[in-house]
């Protein structure tokens, strides 16, 4: 059935079954999004048998995430449970090791990041000039 529609089984079942998991345990509405995102990303990135160009990837997830900015500031509600878990890592002193650990980690992926922009902006100057 999946691969009718040029689906991998073995990406999409996966990703259904977490979602599933994900609405048995009622999580909250920070996780509930992350998960919509990370779960639409690997869909679109690996769930295809024919591979979608960056490009493309880029343009669905940009509407993916300006679709989820208006479904969570769409109510006051959903605006505070989004952002309670948010202000509870940063403001709660029992939790300043979580944040620290936060902080640890997305260091690395940030410099990496940069480096890798700074060796494409290199690679062009000396393929263009």
């Amino acid at each position: 059935m999946f691969t009718k529609f040029g689906l991998s089984p073995l990406v999409v079942l996966p990703i259904l079954g977490a979602m599933l998991a994900l609405r048995w345990l009622r999580v909250g509405m920070l996780t509930w999004v992350l998960a919509w995102w990370a779960a639409l990303w690997a869909g679109i990135v690996f769930g295809f048998v024919t591979p979608v160009p960056a490009s493309v990837v880029k343009l669905y997830m940009s509407i993916v995430t300006l679709a989820l900015f208006a479904y969570v500031t769409s109510s006051e509600e959903r605006r505070t449970a989004f952002a309670a878990p948010i202000v509870a890592l940063v403001t709660r002193r029992e939790r300043r090791l979580a944040l620290l650990a936060l902080m640890a980690a997305v260091r690395p992926l940030i410099q990496r990041n940069g480096v890798a922009d700074a060796h494409q902006r290199d690679f062009r100057d000396v393929a263009h000039g």
